[in-house]
């Protein structure tokens, strides 16, 4: 949502951010956010609030496009599973926030498709099959990352150490090679 901008903008917006990051740990579901209780939480006024977002979700939403933006950066100059941990690892926290929620089903398909797209167009990952089965090796292969991912992040899965997780996914991805 593209407002005027004041004094203490930003100030304000990380306000907001830290209060709705701190409200989603503790609650897990964004439907149980109300505007109130986070402008209580932020000691901002909901005047404030509404300079910055539309409505709770808006800020979901924000977080949402920065991860994209953030994922959309694969390129040919390294190996795929390296250039996906590095990602997650710069932005583990807002990942962690996200599937913290269950405002997250229509953001993962979007994800998914992203990293897709950056892969086949911008690396060289499966470069030698013909086009059918890279897509279709493509997506298996994204899909693998990104679920195992988001079972980590969600704490459904019996590995806890994030480095047993890679391991495992980088052993698949060059089975599938």
């Amino acid at each position: 949502m593209e407002t005027k901008r004041y004094k203490n903008y930003e100030l304000f917006k990380n306000k907001i951010r830290d209060a709705f990051s701190s409200l989603i740990y503790e609650k897990r579901d964004i439907t149980k956010i109300s505007i109130k209780e986070l402008v209580m939480r932020a000691n901002i006024s909901k005047s404030t609030f509404y300079s910055h977002y539309k409505n709770i979700y808006s800020i979901a939403d924000e977080i949402e496009e920065e991860l994209l933006v953030g994922f959309g950066t694969i390129n040919r100059n390294g190996n795929l599973m390296d250039q996906i941990v590095m990602i997650y690892k710069r932005h583990e926290k807002l990942l962690k926030l996200l599937y913290s929620t269950k405002h997250n089903e229509k953001f993962t398909f979007r994800l998914r498709d992203l990293l897709v797209e950056e892969t086949i167009n911008n690396s060289d990952f499966l470069i030698d099959e013909e086009k059918d089965k890279r897509q279709f090796k493509v997506t298996m292969t994204v899909n693998c990352i990104l679920f195992s991912l988001i079972d980590y992040l969600q704490g459904n899965t019996s590995l806890k150490n994030y480095a047993d997780i890679e391991k495992i996914l980088r052993e698949y991805i060059n089975r599938i090679k």
